[in-house]
């Protein structure tokens, strides 16, 4: 067993859910007495939690050290990466595509270009690639590289045990129909789709609902403001817009949804649908991506493209007593086999592998 693990993230910010993995995996670590640091670019840290993680700058290795790097996306993190002399362990979170961000942010759309090509040389010269879904494994394995595992995202739901921001709770909280969306505003979620649909749910099934859509404004600043815009056309008051909420703010959001709906076209894993289940709010999803493998055998998938069909599916599932009560049930034990995992013990076997 090593004794020492460092991490090397891209960005280190609250409500990303790769660093939620990192922080549980490091916790996990020095609870078995293993060393452990995490390192992001200053740039790219969020004030709030900067305090846990050191500058990659400040990143130096040992012969007997081992370091995991969280791969998304080109940054100064995996230059780190590369140039380390000891054991190396990808963690493959995927990669966005860049037809998605063409547009939007063509900077970014670079970034995650140059991450995709140098994906193969940098899976092929490590020692381990951990793949958070076998959605993401099977990219990697198209590439040729065959020391791929798929460990699921570390993830307990005791990470988001938080109690809920009353004044958020006092804003949602007042018997609406509340549609729910949390993730990154960037154009691979197709949050577009989604208003598309509760612009028919709305004004042709239950005109007393909202939609509730979470995720930073900062994350493609052009997609956001032409979901605003597409809200405004529609004459959608009610779509909110509501930009990064804290920890607190977020568990308020899910504790006043009646439904989760995931449009997202391309997933590597999607987080949010665990953290949906938690708060017992009934996941509609794109079958697309990863999530089909996150929600196992709970939730409800969906392949149209239609946003009437759609609307017509989140009014079932919210008016459907027996429908959803079947849904929560699938997701009750999908949560079950999540709090059973014991991460510290699941790392200590991995690492002792390698």
């Amino acid at each position: 067993m090593p004794k020492r693990v460092d991490q090397l993230l891209a960005g280190f910010a609250d409500g990303d859910a790769i660093s939620q993995e990192a922080r549980l995996i490091q916790q996990a670590l020095r609870d078995s007495g293993i060393d452990s640091d995490i390192y992001a670019p200053v740039e790219s840290t969020t004030p709030a939690i900067a305090h846990l993680c050191r500058p990659v700058s400040e990143y130096r290795d040992g012969d007997r050290d081992t370091v995991i790097f969280h791969y998304s996306i080109a940054s100064e993190a995996g230059e780190r990466f590369t140039a380390s002399t000891c054991r190396r362990i990808v963690r493959y979170h995927n990669i966005t595509p860049e037809h998605f961000l063409h547009g939007f942010d063509d900077a970014v759309a670079t970034q995650v270009r140059d991450a995709r090509a140098q994906l193969k040389s940098v899976a092929a010269q490590c020692d381990m690639v951990w793949a958070d879904s076998e959605f993401n494994a099977g990219e990697v394995r198209e590439l040729g590289v065959e020391h791929v595992q798929p460990i699921p995202l570390f993830f307990h739901p005791s990470a988001i045990d938080v109690p809920p921001d009353p004044a958020i709770l006092g804003k949602f909280g007042d018997g609406l129909t509340n549609i729910l969306f949390v993730g990154r505003m960037a154009p691979n979620k197709s949050v577009e789709e989604l208003i598309l649909a509760f612009g028919w749910y709305q004004k042709a099934i239950n005109p007393m609902s909202r939609l509730v859509l979470v995720g930073s404004e900062w994350s493609c600043p052009r997609y956001f403001g032409m979901l605003r815009a597409l809200a405004h056309r529609l004459d959608l008051p009610n779509v909110c817009l509501e930009g990064f909420v804290n920890d607190g703010g977020l568990a308020a959001c899910y504790e006043t949804a009646s439904i989760f709906v995931c449009p997202s076209r391309h997933e590597g894993y999607c987080l949010p649908l665990l953290e949906a289940m938690c708060h017992n709010v009934p996941v509609v999803a794109r079958h697309n991506g990863g999530m089909p493998g996150t929600l196992g055998q709970s939730g409800i998938l969906f392949e149209t493209d239609d946003p009437k069909e759609l609307a017509v599916l989140m009014d079932s599932v919210v008016r459907d007593g027996e429908l959803r009560q079947r849904i929560l049930s699938a997701q009750d034990k999908r949560l079950g086999d999540l709090r059973a995992r014991d991460i510290a013990a699941e790392l200590k076997e991995l690492l002792a592998l390698g």
